[in-house]
């Protein structure tokens, strides 16, 4: 169903809940880089907001000022894509809530610039149709897209149609869906996620996943290793360890802009028997502390 034609009305909001309602997305094939929409995971506070376009406007105000624009008006401005990753923060030991995608709309300080503020804000406050609430530094904005399509299509309602933030190197909650209001202020406000963690960073941490082999399977002779890193900046490394050995390099990673860095290596293993294959990565900056590593374990038969 096109997105466009969907009604909404706020009083079919559901109640809010202490924990977000979520989809993960299924386990990417090592040489897929962008993350299909119809399999990237989706969180809500409450249910997917269906919005009818004819009743939806974009407001920016920063007191006593306020502009607002229209669907149409937003498409019709020059428009910006990004590649990058969106993780939970709070994702699990399998990484399922992990995608990258193509984000294409307007370049947020564009926007900004129109309202011909004597002086610059110091935070924008992000309100979204479902009710959910967060803020960001205007400075920590500067490659920040208010996004209208992903990988080359109109968003889904449960990807943020018609508008949603996505903010370079930042976790999800930091980019909100669903928007139809941003305020701009001197002083930020009590989000809806650090409200439960207040002490959260939303900066990316530095992570790495194997993808494939799934854990616990079976393989013969060589087998392919391969899997995604990212961080807050570029992936400089990535490393493996069979049963706790020594580190090894992985010769091939392919990273694209603020997405995600991809890697492979093959591996032919000495005997049959079972393997942990561990992973880490670099970033120039840091390296994965041992409680973070991601493993997976494959049974070698002869």
């Amino acid at each position: 169903m096109n997105p466009i034609n969907h009604l909404s009305r706020r009083a079919f909001l559901r109640n809010f809940t202490d924990q977000p309602q979520q989809q993960h997305a299924k386990t990417t094939a090592p040489q897929e880089y962008y993350t299909p929409s119809s399999r990237f995971f989706h969180q809500q506070i409450r249910h997917i907001p269906s919005i009818d376009l004819a009743h939806w406007s974009l407001t920016i105000s920063n007191y006593p000022n306020s502009v607002t624009f229209t669907y149409e008006m937003l498409r019709q401005l020059p428009a910006e894509e990004i590649i990058s990753v969106i993780a939970c923060a709070g994702n699990d030991p399998q990484r399922k809530f992990v995608g990258n995608a193509r984000w294409r709309g307007i370049q947020i300080g564009c926007l900004f610039d129109q309202m011909n503020s004597p002086s610059t804000p110091q935070y924008a406050q992000f309100y979204s149709a479902d009710g959910y609430i967060t803020s960001l530094p205007t400075d920590a904005l500067s490659q920040a897209v208010l996004a209208y399509e992903m990988n080359g299509e109109v968003l889904l309602p449960e990807h943020g149609f018609p508008l949603r933030l996505t903010v370079p190197n930042h976790y999800g909650y930091k980019m909100p869906k669903w928007i139809g209001r941003i305020e701009l202020t001197d002083e930020p406000i009590a989000s809806t996620w650090e409200q439960q963690s207040p002490t959260e960073n939303s900066l990316l941490q530095l992570d790495a996943a194997i993808r494939t082999p799934r854990n616990r399977q079976i393989i013969q002779d060589d087998v392919l290793i391969a899997g995604i890193a990212y961080s807050a900046g570029k992936i400089k490394a990535v490393e493996l360890s069979i049963n706790g050995g020594d580190w090894m390099p992985v010769p091939s990673i392919y990273q694209e802009q603020y997405g995600w860095a991809q890697w492979q290596i093959v591996w032919r293993p000495s005997t049959p028997g079972d393997y942990r294959i561990t992973v880490r990565a670099h970033d120039g900056r840091s390296v994965q502390l041992p409680d973070s590593l991601h493993s997976t374990i494959v049974q070698v038969v002869a």
